[in-house]
């Protein structure tokens, strides 16, 4: 079992969540990642602007043995109307997984979202990545919909699953 530090992202930490993504996307084709999804200098530059201390988002990394094994990322949009829904993207490296850290990733996201007042915290998952979909849905999100063979993977096509977690009804 690998021991991991969980903390917030710092720019210094961009070149490792991008490695992560890229080595998961590569292993992974149904995680439903891309390796090119993540530009090291773009994420060095929202992090170097502590987004966690204005609210505008989040971005958390697990340490384990001196690299980066998780990432969670949870943005909002820049339109005013969207404002109240955090989105969240999770990525833990496979050798790292069934620890418990995207669990605890998960619910510092959700902390997050109600500490700064977000209504709706939402996911986007593919149908075949079953591990992802019982975490969300274990934590209290309901699928909401699903976009029919949205992507065409290895030759099959795959369906993109949207979950979401209501911070009202928690209220209720």
């Amino acid at each position: 079992m690998m021991q991991a530090r969980l903390r917030l992202a710092q720019p210094a930490d961009a070149a490792g969540i991008a490695g992560l993504v890229q080595a998961v996307a590569r292993a992974e084709p149904y995680c439903g990642l891309r390796a090119d999804d993540v530009d090291a200098k773009v994420l060095a530059d929202f992090l170097a602007v502590r987004p966690e201390d204005s609210g505008n988002g989040l971005c958390l990394v697990a340490d384990g043995a001196g690299s980066v094994i998780a990432n969670l990322l949870a943005t909002h949009s820049p339109r005013p109307e969207e404002r109240h829904v955090l989105t969240l993207s999770l990525c833990v490296d496979p050798g790292a997984r069934r620890q418990g850290i995207a669990r605890q990733m998960l619910e510092e996201g959700l902390h997050f979202a109600r500490a700064h007042g977000y209504r709706r915290v939402e996911v986007a998952v593919l149908a075949e990545n079953t591990p992802a979909l019982a975490l969300y849905r274990q934590a209290g999100f309901i699928e909401e919909g699903r976009r029919r063979e949205r992507y065409r993977i290895g030759g099959n096509y795959v369906d993109e699953v949207f979950l979401a977690f209501s911070l009202e009804e928690e209220k209720h």
